[in-house]
């Protein structure tokens, strides 16, 4: 059941789920459109053949800047990683710019209503609010056609109101109590054409709200919030917030399958793996080693059931935990009944393929129990002996 790993497997073991590609894939191909319709937008102030041309360029240059990173990161050959950097960071920042526009654009768009109908709400309410605040000030007002009969009735003589221009030119004492009355009535009259073009004003301004609607609370509260707490204005509170959702977006689609199919630091704790020139023990030479490697990657010769509960079979390169422990007992223990002796504890660990904290956990259970004898300190290191 212990067998090498292979070069397919291992290659297997870094390819990141499909669903995680298909994320990131998207995230990359929504990018590049982005740009793409970005770029497109400013050639089509030339030209819609210029239009065509930078938007494929664009999408076409967003969506390679993953390789290019790639390429700076893993690439072969330092005059390729040097060249591969710059262009990176263009391609990023160029992809940046067009993603923030793009998203300034629609959040205008996804604005600009709320914030005509706050507008126009308020606009609305103060002229209403004029409006009935000075009918309050001028208080009961007689109607015009009614002021009109009484000026019509006004007792001032013919002669009086032909020498004072119709009672507007009152220069002497006399013509001014003459004209007294029908002054008294011009100027009511004057209120009562001013309280009509107030109501008049009310009126629209009532049927406007009532057009309107509710007024909205915010036409952007998360910039709204932002710019409260930060104290900035808001449109430099929704500009940060789209430069941070448009950084997001660059790095998924340029880092997400590199962080997805990088391989892990640790390996799992029953993989077969080589061990590391630095590691081996002093006065161990290849051929024991590869002795003990052999008695450990050699099938069981005992066969085993099928275990309960598992619903499939694990790939040809992965032991069960336990069936690594049963087994790994199983072949010390032969090995000592032959007279032999085992290695330190750590070179059992690189090859049985388990962490030395697992290893060391097996061999304390077993020397407990009393299925294993007490390892005896032999040259430097702690062995297991046959007693």
């Amino acid at each position: 059941m212990f067998q090498s790993t292979t070069s397919a497997a291992r290659a297997a073991s870094t390819t990141p789920p499909l669903p995680a590609r298909a994320a990131v894939e998207t995230v990359r191909i929504g990018s590049a459109g982005l740009s793409a319709s970005y770029y497109a937008m400013l050639g089509l102030t030339v030209h819609p053949l210029a239009a065509v041309g930078l938007g494929l360029i664009a999408g076409a240059a967003d969506y390679i800047k993953s390789n290019a990173l790639g390429a700076v990161i893993d690439g072969p050959g330092i005059m390729r990683r040097l060249i591969a950097l710059p262009l990176f960071f263009v391609l990023f920042i160029a992809s940046m710019i067009a993603v923030d526009g793009v998203l300034l654009k629609l959040r205008d768009a996804l604005v600009s209503g709320p914030a005509n109908v706050i507008t126009g709400h308020d606009r609305a309410s103060a002229d209403h609010k004029a409006a009935a605040d000075e009918l309050a000030r001028l208080g009961a007002v007689r109607t015009p056609d009614a002021i009109s009969a009484d000026m019509d009735a006004a007792p001032v003589s013919r002669a009086v109101f032909r020498r004072t221009s119709n009672c507007t030119d009152i220069t002497k004492d006399a013509s001014f109590d003459a004209c007294k009355p029908i002054l008294d009535l011009r100027q009511e009259m004057a209120s009562a054409i001013r309280k009509r073009e107030l109501e008049a004003a009310r009126d629209k301004a009532a049927k406007r709200l009532d057009e309107l609607g509710p007024r909205p609370s915010s036409a952007d509260p998360q910039a709204e919030a932002v710019a409260h707490a930060a104290g900035v204005s808001v449109s430099t509170a929704a500009w940060v917030l789209i430069a941070i959702v448009g950084f997001a977006i660059e790095l998924c689609a340029c880092f997400g399958l590199y962080v997805l199919g990088h391989r892990p630091a640790h390996r799992p704790a029953n993989e077969n793996r080589p061990a590391a020139g630095g590691d081996r023990p002093a006065g161990m030479s290849d051929a024991e080693l590869a002795t003990i490697r052999a008695k450990f990657l050699a099938p069981d010769d005992q066969p085993e059931g099928p275990k309960p509960g598992r619903s499939a079979p694990l790939p040809a390169n992965v032991v069960p935990l336990a069936d690594a422990k049963a087994r790994t007992l199983r072949k010390i223990r032969a090995e000592l009944a032959a007279g032999r002796t085992f290695p330190s504890q750590a070179e059992l660990c690189r090859a049985v393929g388990v962490a030395r904290s697992t290893m060391s956990d097996w061999l304390a259970a077993w020397e407990a129990a009393g299925e294993l004898p007490r390892r005896q300190i032999i040259g430097r290191c702690k062995r297991i002996a046959s007693a």
